[in-house]
């Protein structure tokens, strides 16, 4: 990496501490629920908050592991009161009288409400409470996690594919998996929750060198590269049917940035040898494949892309997955490319995506940088992780 390179890393680093810890952070600190408890998951584009909104398993997850990072790693503010209070009441989404797992939402106050249960949730779950654990070393947060990553491998494992079933009703009887159609035709099998997984059972892995969870990570892997990475390996495909065959559809750019990185931190963490070069090379692949699908000159990266067409909108989550997904691999490629694409897309964020009036980030702009009006402040799938971990990630591995 050249030296102009490393000088402006450094400065996106003081850039991204700043941006977390004075805007995104008290953002979310600010939207928690004081009376009931959780966050509130609803705001209108005028920054009107609709208290009774359904509080869900993934936005609470979610805000549960950036809290907790942001307790250990930085002790910033009351983040580790607020974790706590978010465990606390991730516990109402557990259910206690039925079969296991976790449902969907609770009402306001608490109640079940959507009783379903997805594994693209209990993903999350596992992944705020294996965060939890680590920052505080709480034990029964690590046996809860423990105790769901073993009911997923249950439930939802068909080891005879490798693959996992992925949506159930509150009896962990398979239906149809509509919540993971993402707009499009619905299948049974899809890259997100499958990579999600891969996410979860990596912080769980760093938590407790079990076995179990050793071995079903190493194989998850696995089958994410023989299953769902393309021929060409330039992008991976989003649904397989019961065939296990690729649903034609679109080509998400954020979804493969985001596989080339976590896919990495799981085969590190790992270090299985013969595992390893496969997976740097389908990272990297990957990596490349992704810029050349979904990043525009001026740094900014469509969500979907579909016959060579990007779609119009640039969201938040997906400039997020580019910063830490590009740096991952210039950093350990050395590929100065990689780095210039992470220069352009913080850029980018931070002309277009952070919201100097409310704080936090947009949830979209248009390619041009013009913010969507109408657009909600928050919504059930708008929370605080992905850009709160970009800056994390950029403060970790640029900083002097």
């Amino acid at each position: 990496m050249t030296e102009p390179h490393v000088l402006t890393l450094q400065r996106m680093a003081e850039s991204a501490h700043i941006e977390l810890c004075e805007r995104i952070l008290p953002f979310w600190l600010g939207l928690e629920d004081s009376i009931h408890g959780g966050y509130f998951e609803a705001v209108d584009a005028r920054g009107a908050v609709y208290p009774n909104a359904a509080k869900t398993a993934v936005f609470l997850s979610r805000m549960l592991w950036t809290m907790s990072e942001a307790a250990r790693r930085f002790e910033y503010g009351n983040c580790g009161e607020q974790a706590r209070r978010t465990y606390l009441f991730l516990d109402r989404l557990r259910d206690q009288d039925s079969t296991g797992g976790y449902f969907a939402s609770v009402t306001r106050d608490g109640k079940p409400y959507k009783r379903h249960k997805h594994i693209y949730a209990q993903a999350f779950v596992i992944f705020g409470l294996a965060g939890y654990a680590s920052a505080f070393g709480d034990e029964p947060a690590r046996a809860k996690a423990l105790d769901l990553f073993a009911m997923v491998e249950e439930r939802a494992h068909n080891l005879e594919t490798g693959l996992y079933r992925e949506a159930f009703d509150e009896f962990w009887q398979e239906i149809p998996n509509e919540d993971r159609s993402l707009g499009e035709t619905v299948a049974p099998y899809t890259a997100d929750t499958h990579l999600h997984l891969v996410e979860a059972y990596t912080q769980l892995l760093r938590l407790t060198p079990c076995a179990e969870v050793r071995k079903a990570l190493h194989d998850l892997v696995e089958i994410f590269l023989d299953r769902f990475i393309a021929e060409d390996g330039s992008f991976a495909h989003q649904k397989l049917d019961q065939a296990l065959m690729p649903v034609p559809g679109m080509i998400w750019p954020g979804h493969d940035i985001e596989a080339s990185w976590l896919l990495t931190s799981a085969s590190e963490l790992l270090e299985d040898k013969e595992l390893a070069p496969r997976v740097r090379a389908a990272a990297r692949l990957l990596a490349l494949g992704s810029v050349r699908h979904g990043a525009s000159q001026n740094g900014g990266w469509a969500e979907r892309v579909l016959d060579g067409q990007r779609a119009p909108w640039c969201l938040w989550w997906v400039q997020a997955e580019a910063i830490v997904g590009t740096l991952n691999e210039g950093l350990r490629s050395g590929d100065p490319k990689m780095i210039e694409q992470t220069i352009a897309a913080w850029s980018f964020i931070k002309h277009y995506m952070i919201d100097q009036s409310y704080g936090d980030w947009r949830l979209r702009v248009t390619a041009a940088g013009l913010p969507d009006q109408a657009c909600p402040r928050v919504i059930f799938w708008k929370d605080a992780y992905h850009q709160a971990r970009a800056c994390m990630e950029l403060i970790d591995h640029c900083s002097n």
